[in-house]
């Protein structure tokens, strides 16, 4: 479910934004369904992370 410590750490919430960056196009030349194509256990912890609520209030602030 999470990296490390079986909770939410640092390690979670950088592999999420990297995971976003990458799906999100802003890298040339790099396809944004690379993740769902080769990692989609990734997508799977992307989901996760999004959904908590700390990060659901964190980029609520952010909009």
């Amino acid at each position: 479910k999470y990296f490390a410590d079986n909770q939410l750490t640092v390690a979670d919430l950088k592999v999420f934004v990297q995971t976003r960056s990458l799906c999100a196009g802003n890298l040339d030349y790099v396809p944004t369904d690379i993740v769902q194509r080769l990692a989609p256990s990734l997508v799977e912890h992307q989901k996760r992370i999004s959904a908590d609520p700390r990060v659901v209030a964190y980029y609520a602030t952010r909009s």
